[in-house]
């Protein structure tokens, strides 16, 4: 069964959505619920952050931003990775293949959300962009 969803929160301007409650990305659904959180992602989309980035590109206190991201990492969609002292949040692996090349469509499996607009990469990791910078 596939039905429309409407609205336009968070740059979204349609989705179809089928399956049950108990599908596979029930996780990934209930975490993007949140406008907060899905304002996250679409910042994370860009390339990997820390807290004090997404605090600043977001408008969040730091208390939300950190409350958002592990609700983000519990279901799977976001992960860490440590650089000395800085820890840089991104889209974890699994996740940003659901993402089309245009950054235009997030396909879930039961569902695709497709964007106003596309996404901005930045970079795909802190390592590379540093190694980039550094050489060039």
């Amino acid at each position: 069964m596939t039905k429309p969803v409407g609205g336009s929160a968070g740059g979204v301007h349609n989705a179809a959505v089928s399956g049950s409650a108990n599908s596979p990305c029930t996780p990934f659904l209930k975490a993007l619920a949140d406008e907060n959180r899905w304002r996250l992602v679409q910042l994370l989309l860009g390339g990997g952050c820390t807290v004090s980035d997404l605090v600043t590109r977001s408008g969040l206190s730091q208390y939300n931003v950190s409350k958002h991201l592990r609700v983000l990492r519990e279901s799977g969609i976001a992960e860490t990775e440590r650089e000395g002292k800085f820890v840089y949040y991104r889209i974890a692996v699994g996740f940003q293949t659901r993402v089309s090349a245009d950054g235009r469509s997030l396909n879930l499996g039961c569902c695709t959300f497709h964007f106003d607009r596309g996404v901005e990469r930045r970079r795909s990791s802190p390592k590379s962009a540093r190694k980039s910078t550094a050489n060039g």
